[in-house]
């Protein structure tokens, strides 16, 4: 019973994207994935951070994610696609991880770090995506390239408060 539930819901799924090529959706779900755990990544650890000018940084930063997962959204919406479902339980590792992570160090530089370290792995992700989805529109690569090119400019604005 399960697998004939399960068939169907991939047919409809298919259904969906034949306005949208299944790359682009991939492309664009991935970047909405990375943008959500980005927020929710700055706004766990906001209350943390002690350093005003690192926390206009990170305020400034969860603006830009949130804008470039809505152009996601709405191409992916365009195209009549499945947008992509948040994983709560990957959240809840993810606020899990922050918390234990800065339990006994809430320091300016330790945050800077985690936060690089975040940033280098949605560029990875990024990456995989692009590799395993080369079929992609000009479109979603465009927003995907905007993404990875907005985490290497975090990563070296973070870089001075380590």
């Amino acid at each position: 019973m399960l697998i004939l539930f399960l068939f169907k819901r991939q047919k409809q799924f298919t259904d969906k994207e034949k306005d949208m090529k299944r790359d682009d959706a991939e492309i664009l779900r991935e970047v909405q994935k990375n943008t959500e755990m980005a927020m929710k990544a700055i706004d766990t650890i906001s209350d943390k951070v002690y350093d005003d000018d690192l926390a206009v940084q990170l305020s400034k930063q969860a603006l830009k994610y949130s804008e470039i997962h809505n152009k996601a959204l709405d191409r992916i919406l365009e195209g009549k696609a499945e947008p992509y479902r948040t994983n709560h339980v990957s959240q809840m590792m993810l606020v899990g991880g922050i918390h234990s992570n800065t339990l006994l160090n809430t320091s300016t530089s330790h945050i800077a770090e985690l936060m690089i370290q975040g940033s280098s792995r949605g560029i990875t992700d990024m990456c995989k995506s692009l590799n395993h989805h080369e079929r992609a529109d000009h479109t979603s690569l465009e927003i995907a390239k905007e993404l990875m090119d907005f985490e290497e400019k975090n990563i070296e604005r973070l870089k001075k408060y380590l």
